[in-house]
This record gives structure tokens, C-alpha cells and sequence, in this order.
């Protein structure tokens, strides 16, 4: 599936000539009479369009737009169930006949309508049980005889010669109790049928139908069908199962329940009896929440009719075994929505944790094969992707039904929905190969089994063949030795019979040697095909040591790349530390740098402070000095005048002056201690 906007699309990668796409479709769910506001319209059969509200999570991040999906097909409101089982099932129903796998998923949010429409209601029947009717009404009367096939536990089947068939059907089934009736399952199981049939299915082989049904609950796998303990010391509680591997690389439930079922209606009441113990919750979305993963296998088993068309090739090499799996999934939800706490609460979380692996790797297969990339895909991180991963890796044909409900609160989960379809759609998975397990046998034994058992022996156009001498012996009674009446008839009667004796011993030798020069021929065959198996023989035997060295490889490398993507996961830790150690150094750096500008800034200013101070100070001083020096100055000069008049004048005058000059000098004296002492004062005072 592509998802565009209004101004931009995206086409998915073209597939390879024996690459299919895992086909998505889209049904939306009708609304509710009590709600008018819908996000999703289906504008054409094979188009989605999603509209924001503009109460949802998207608006109000302001990362809201109109976005368009592309889908194989897209069932509306008003679709029937028989349109969606037609699309969809019905062509891998037909795989299935054919002995190609099937898987069919159920993915949405939960009441979305998932449920509804794998398995329906009686009136309205849905995927299910439409697939139970269509095999049971193409494979007829062409089933095999009860347990002529029996599961082997390593998911194979083992053929039982005739006297085991006739003793197993004189005692009953050991696999599951003869059928309840229907009260015994709580729900009336009177249902509508599908009288759809697969014509191209072949007569001359003989068919078994087995069924299975598991659920996937906390991570953990349960048997649906699996009979309950009588033991009181044993737990009521359903013990869990293992997944395991087969010779041929596909997951199979290990000791699951397996029923060999003969109609329609036996695998439909085996369906309506495991549904009861499936695990559904109430929630505040949806009253019968599904709290697990449900897997309802079916599984064909064919082989063909030996030359006479009387009995089955009794060759476990000759037998066909296909599998169709439905999956109803568990419903994703936000648990803002459902108030879920407790059981509820981790039910949701493991359901949800189930969903993302799956979805991490559809992703992951999408850029292996989109960017050519080797990176391990985690099918172990879950055991719903564990189990099918056969599938994504070409063991059969995958289909996803996307179930959209259409209200407008359900908008911001189904826009994660949307964006699973689209990763899903990118990913191609190989076609499955064509198998014929009748090579080498003539079509239409079954039909010449019953013509000679109603008819007897008949040739190539159809008549019936007569082996006999001619005419039965007449009845005559000879009346003497010489009756000349009698004996003539006898005499021709004995020569005809003689002819008619040397024509069937002449056409006896003819087909003696008909039957030779074949035989010869045959054995010049078997001689030349004995020489060109040993060839391949030896030729497949060096590609199996090829193989085994390839894989061996192989094996060394996926270790190297293990071993270099833990180095790579380390130095990508280490890388981080470190970066975050660069940020925080960073950070140091840049706190220290600012406290060295603010540092700076205070130093400077405090710089400039005591400069401007100590100018002004040395500003004083010198004005200060330089008082000092005119006042010095200016005494000294006095003193000098004072002493030139005193050398000048008379030596009357000059004791008065000398009087005077002295009391002048005391003066000027006692003026200069004055100001040394304020001079001090203030000194002190600035000091302080």
C-alpha cells in the first residue's frame, strides 16, 4: 500500500518475475448510529482518503494533512461478507487445492471489525467458515478413508497400509470425542452456507482435511483444542507450547491438537468449541476485546491413486500437504483510551509489543530487498512472527486485510495503521513452487476405477471387451453314431470354436510379444534412466557437499557478521558515551569560558576603578606638593625680603624690624605645622 498527500505519491517497487507482493486490502467498518463525525472515505474501489479532526493528537502538534492510501481492493460500509471472501480467500482457498500455502491476517485497532470479519455471525458468515465450506464442496467425495493419514508430531503425516485403516475405523478416533451437540457449545451454530466449488481439482487423488486452533497470549502459545486434564493434582490452567522446525524449515506448534475433520460443519463446532476458551476482556472500547492472537490452521492432505484407481500410492515422497492459516489479530490500543490497568494493562503491552515486531520486520524485509542489505530479520522477537516467518521467506502467499473504523476518535491509531499497509505492500515474498505428486501416472484413473467396477473391463473407446471362444455349447441330443442332422451343426460348431481358439492364442502371441518388445523397451528405459539417476545422484551429491560447504560458509559468516554487528552495537554505545563525555566537555568549556569573560569584565573594572582612584590620588598629591613648594617657595622669598630690609636699614630701625621679622618667622612657622598636622588628618581619614 502507498500513502500520499495531496501533492506528493510514492509508487511501490516493482517485483520480479517469481516475486509476488504481500497483498493488502482495506475494509472500513460502518459507524455507529449515534456518531455522525467519520476520518476515512473511500473514494474509489482501490483508494482511502483520511481526514484529520481537528481534536486529534496530529492538529494540535500542527503535523496534520489530508493523506490518501492505495490498496488492492477496498470494501466499503455496504460490502457482504461473500464480496470479501471472493477477493480474498477464495483465490488461496484454491492455492491451497493446488498445495500451495495460504496466510491470511486480520490487522487493525481494536473493534475495528476484525473478528467479524474472519469468522461472521450464523447469518452473516465470514472468511472462516466460507473456507471450510468451499474445500468440503470441491473435495466431495474425494476424501481419503478416516485416518488414512496420521499426523507424525514433526509436522509431516504417515500413510497406514489398509489393515491399519480397517482397525482404526472398528474403534473410535483416540484424536478428539465424537461431536457434542450443539447445546453443548453454548451458541446455536445454525449458520448460512457458502455453496461455492473449486472446479480444477483433481480427481485422482484422495484428500484428508485436518484442523487446528491456537492462540498467542502474553507472548505465550495455548492450544485451543487441547482436552483438559482429569488429573486434580495437575494446574486447570492450559500448559504453554514450543515452536518448533521441520526438516523443511517451516515453524509448526509442537504437540498441538490436530482433528481429522469430514464436513464443514465438524471443523465449524471444533471452531464455535475453542472459541470459548479464547481469551476476551472487557474494555472501555470494546466489550468482547480479543487479549490474544487467534490461529485457526487448515491443513490438506492429498495423494494420489495408484495405476488402478482402487487404492492411494502409499509413499510418504507422494504426499502433498497445504496449509491455510487465518489469523485473527489482537487489536492494537492506547491505553489513555481504554484506562487499562493490571491484567488488562499487560495484556494491552504484550499485544502491542507483538504488533511493533511485526511491524519492525516488514520493515526490516523491505530494506533488505529495497537496499540489497543483509540485516537479520527478529522473527524470535515474538512467537506470531516467529511462526510465520516461513511465509515471508516464500513458503506461500501472504494477504493482509486492513479493518479501519472510520470514527473520528480512532484517527491518530489508524493513521499507524496506515503507515503498517504501506511498509507491508513494499515487501514481495518468492512464489511458491508448482508441485505434481502424479508424475508418471495416466489422468482419469478414477473414473476407468468405476466404470469396470460397474461395467467390467472396457478398451480404449469405451465398449465392453468380450474374452471368450464364442456361443455357449449347443444343447443337442445325438439320436444314433450316424445322425445326420446333429452331427454337422456339432462339426461346424467344433471348427468355429477351433478358429475362435487360434485366433486368441494368435492374439494372444501378439500381445505376448506386444507385451514384450514393451517390456524390453521398458527395461532399455529403465536401464538408461537407472544410468542418468546414478548421474544425478553423483551430480546432486556434489552439490549437497557444495552446499554443505556453502552453508558451513554461510553459518562462519553469519557469525562474523554477528560477532562484527556486536562490535559495531559496542562501538556505537562507546561512540555515544563519548559524545555525550564531547558535550559535557563542551559544556565545561563553554561555563568556564563565560566565567573567565565575566572574571575579565570584573577585573577590568576594578582595574579601571583603582586607576581612576590612584589618578585622582597622585592628582592630589601633586597639587598638594606643589602648594607645598609655593609655600615654601613663598616663605623663603618673605625670609629673603625680611632679611634684605633688615640688612638694609638703620640700626634703630633695624631692632624693631628684627622684632617684627621674628615674629613673622614664628608666625609662618607655626602656619607650616598647622598644615602638616590637617595634612596627616586627612591622610588617616582616607586610609580608613
Amino acid at each position: 500500500m502507498t500513502s500520499r498527500t495531496t501533492t506528493n505519491s510514492k509508487t511501490p517497487r516493482k517485483a520480479r518475475n517469481d516475486q509476488d507482493p504481500i497483498e493488502v486490502y482495506c475494509r472500513i467498518r460502518s459507524l455507529p448510529a449515534d456518531s455522525a463525525h467519520s476520518c476515512a472515505q473511500a473514494i474509489s474501489r482501490t483508494e482511502v482518503r483520511l481526514i484529520p479532526p481537528h481534536d486529534s493528537y496530529a492538529t494540535k502538534m500542527n503535523h496534520a494533512s489530508e493523506t490518501s492510501h492505495t490498496f488492492e481492493h477496498v470494501f466499503d460500509q455496504d460490502t457482504n461478507q461473500a464480496d470479501i471472501f471472493n477477493h480474498i480467500a477464495l483465490p488461496l482457498v484454491e492455492n491451497v487445492m493446488n498445495g500451495k500455502n495460504g496466510l491470511i491476517f486480520a490487522y487493525g485497532i481494536t473493534c475495528s471489525g476484525k473478528t467479524y470479519t474472519m469468522n461472521g455471525t450464523s447469518s452473516e458468515i465470514g472468511i472462516l467458515p466460507r473456507c471450510l465450506d468451499v474445500i468440503f464442496n470441491s473435495i466431495g467425495n474425494y476424501q481419503a478413508v478416516k485416518n488414512t493419514f496420521i499426523p507424525d508430531k514433526t509436522n509431516g503425516f504417515e500413510i497406514q497400509n489398509s489393515t491399519q485403516d480397517l482397525n482404526n475405523q472398528k474403534r473410535p478416533s483416540l484424536r478428539i470425542n465424537a461431536l457434542k451437540p450443539q447445546t453443548d457449545f453454548g451458541r446455536d451454530i445454525k449458520r448460512i452456507y457458502d455453496d461455492t466449488k473449486i472446479t480444477n481439482v483433481d480427481e485422482d487423488n484422495v484428500y484428508s482435511v485436518f484442523v487446528s486452533l491456537i492462540e498467542i497470549y502474553n507472548n505465550y502459545v495455548y492450544d485451543l483444542l487441547e482436552k483438559p486434564s482429569n488429573d486434580i493434582n495437575k494446574s486447570k490452567m492450559p500448559n504453554s507450547k514450543i515452536l518448533r522446525e521441520d526438516l523443511n524449515h517451516n515453524m509448526f506448534v509442537s504437540n498441538c491438537t490436530e482433528v481429522e475433520v469430514r464436513s464443514a460443519d465438524e471443523a465449524y463446532a471444533l471452531l464455535l468449541k475453542g472459541q470459548q476458551r479464547r481469551r476476551v476482556a472487557y474494555t472501555r472500547l470494546n466489550h468482547e476485546s480479543s487479549r490474544s492472537h487467534s490461529v485457526f490452521n487448515i491443513r490438506l492432505v492429498q495423494a494420489p491413486l495408484n495405476a488402478t484407481g482402487l487404492d492411494i500410492i502409499r509413499d510418504k515422497s507422494r504426499v502433498a500437504v497445504s496449509l491455510l492459516s487465518l489469523v485473527d489479530l489482537a487489536g492494537s490500543e492506547r491505553t489513555v483510551r481504554t484506562n487499562s490497568d493490571g491484567d488488562r494493562l499487560r495484556e494491552a503491552g504484550n499485544i502491542n509489543s507483538s504488533l511493533m515486531v511485526l511491524r519492525k520486520c516488514m520493515e526490516i524485509l523491505r530494506d533488505n530487498q529495497s537496499k540489497n542489505s543483509h540485516t537479520i530479520v527478529p522473527y524470535r522477537d515474538s512467537k506470531l512472527t516467529h511462526l510465520f516467518k516461513s511465509f515471508f521467506e516464500g513458503e506461500g502467499k501472504a494477504r493482509l486485510v486492513v479493518c479501519l473504523n472510520p470514527l473520528a476518535d480512532d484517527y491518530d491509531e489508524s493513521i499507524h495503521v496506515m503507515k503498517f499497509a504501506e511498509v507491508t505492500k513494499e515487501v514481495v515474498v518468492t512464489r511458491a513452487k508448482e508441485i505434481d505428486i502424479g508424475i508418471g501416472l495416466i489422468p482419469g484413473r478414477r473414473k476407468v476405477a468405476d466404470a469396470i467396477a460397474e461395467n467390467g473391463p472396457m478398451d480404449e473407446n469405451g465398449n465392453e471387451i468380450l474374452l471368450t471362444l464364442g456361443p455357449p455349447f449347443p444343447n443337442y441330443l445325438l439320436s444314433a453314431a450316424d445322425d445326420g442332422k446333429t452331427l454337422p451343426i456339432l462339426m461346424t460348431f467344433f471348427k468355429n470354436r477351433f478358429s475362435n481358439r487360434r485366433l486368441l492364442n494368435d492374439e494372444r502371441k501378439r500381445k505376448q510379444e506386444l507385451f514384450r518388445n514393451e517390456l524390453i523397451r521398458a527395461e532399455s528405459e529403465y536401464n538408461v534412466m537407472s544410468k542418468n539417476v546414478n548421474e544425478f545422484k553423483a551430480e546432486i551429491s556434489n552439490k549437497d557437499r557444495e552446499v554443505q560447504n556453502l552453508e558451513r560458509k554461510l553459518k562462519n559468516t553469519s557469525e562474523k557478521i554477528e560477532l562484527l554487528q556486536k562490535n559495531i552495537e559496542a562501538f556505537e554505545t562507546s561512540n555515544r558515551d563519548l559524545e555525550l563525555q564531547l558535550i559535557e566537555h563542551r559544556r565545561m568549556v563553554e561555563d568556564e569560558r563565560q566565567e573567565r569573560t565575566k572574571l575579565k569584565e570584573a577585573i577590568k573594572g576594578a582595574v579601571f576603578q583603582e586607576r581612576g582612584k590612584w589618578e585622582r590620588e597622585c592628582d592630589k598629591r601633586v597639587k598638594e606638593s606643589q602648594l607645598q613648594m609655593k609655600s615654601k617657595l613663598w616663605e623663603t622669598d618673605e625670609k629673603l625680603r625680611l632679611l634684605k630690609e633688615i640688612v638694609e636699614s638703620t640700626p634703630t630701625k633695624r631692632k624693631s624690624v628684627g622684632g617684627n621679622i621674628l615674629a613673622s618667622i614664628d608666625k609662618f612657622e607655626e602656619k607650616g605645622r598647622k598644615r602638616k598636622s590637617d595634612e596627616s588628618s586627612s591622610d588617616t581619614d582616607e586610609v580608613r
